[in-house]
């Protein structure tokens, strides 16, 4: 297998790694030795889609906690087949393989796990005091403002219960532009922390090997590194996050993770609509249950409302 070992912990023979000078192989195995999740990992300049990579050496016997990253991708993918935006610009693309013994219905759980360690990194990096400035956008994307910052994807390889899943991330970290024609409006972390107040300094050149040119200290209220020292230090916190709710996942269940997620959920007591078997359906958010079902809460007659679970779709505010 190439990029590959069967070591857990140890560092792939990737010739891939030193045409990336966005990614070095210290930041991407920047890891406690308790955390399996990314001890071994493959870093590419570009790729058609991690998740594909990730999908080949799933098949091939790649470790739990393996991780594809690269710089850039050319196919990237998301839900329903939608492309992922993915230019050279620091962001995070990312896939890795879960070879946990999991339930049939409790795989597709693990896009809200990655879901909930994405938001909770960014809530470390932004260190912003208002809680409701991340959200989890059910089932697969994280906002900041309002604005999309990270999609998800969970493909699972087979019906067994120890059958791997891959569980993609893209998290956009440098980005200042976005196309018009987005489906959704977005951000990035960068531009995240810039609203907090950030003025950049004149005085401070990027780490080696960051192709980001803007200037790395800003300051009022916090320092500001780089697009690719920030990326290293978000994807550090994302994993150990992602690491945590797995192993509690597989231990304990969902219940415990699920109280989390709705603290986070977007749109909670507000008007949502969807389109189900019935047609295109309006009610009120209400949050997400045991199964990792959206419930919403729906008129059912003159005083009545009646619960519903949505399984999949795409829920959005009402009119937008």
């Amino acid at each position: 297998m190439d990029n590959v070992t069967s070591d857990p912990c140890a560092t792939p023979d990737n010739p891939n790694l030193e045409n990336s000078p966005g990614w070095s192989l210290a930041q991407a195995r920047d890891v406690a030795p308790s955390t399996s999740m990314g001890c071994s990992t493959s870093v590419y300049r570009t790729v058609t889609s991690t998740q594909d990579i990730a999908l080949q050496h799933a098949q091939r016997g790649a470790p739990h906690g393996h991780v594809v990253l690269a710089d850039q991708q050319t196919q990237g993918r998301g839900r329903r087949g939608q492309l992922w935006q993915s230019p050279d610009t620091c962001d995070i693309y990312a896939s890795v393989i879960v070879r946990k013994r999991l339930a049939a219905e409790h795989k597709p759980l693990l896009s809200l796990l990655a879901g909930l360690a994405v938001s909770e990194a960014i809530e470390h990096m932004l260190q912003d005091d208002s809680p409701s400035r991340v959200q989890i956008k059910w089932p697969n994307d994280v906002l900041i403002d309002q604005r999309k910052c990270a999609g998800i994807l969970s493909e699972n390889t087979g019906p067994k219960p120890m059958d791997p899943v891959v569980v993609g991330m893209g998290v956009n970290v440098g980005r200042r532009d976005f196309p018009g024609e987005l489906a959704y409006p977005a951000t990035s972390l960068m531009l995240a922390r810039q609203s907090q107040g950030g003025v950049a300094s004149p005085h401070a050149d990027p780490p080696p090997g960051c192709r980001d040119s803007q200037p790395s200290a800003y300051q009022s209220p916090a320092y500001q590194p780089p697009a690719c020292e920030l990326r290293a230090q978000l994807w550090s916190t994302l994993r150990a996050r992602l690491d945590h709710h797995i192993d509690a996942f597989t231990q304990y269940g969902f219940h415990g993770l699920r109280q989390p997620i709705n603290d986070r959920l977007a749109w909670k007591q507000q008007p949502v609509q969807w389109c189900d078997d019935r047609g295109e359906q309006q009610g009120q958010l209400q949050e997400v249950d045991g199964q990792g079902r959206l419930l919403v809460s729906v008129p059912s007659g003159p005083g009545a409302i009646e619960k519903r679970a949505i399984r999949h779709g795409v829920v959005r505010p009402v009119g937008r």
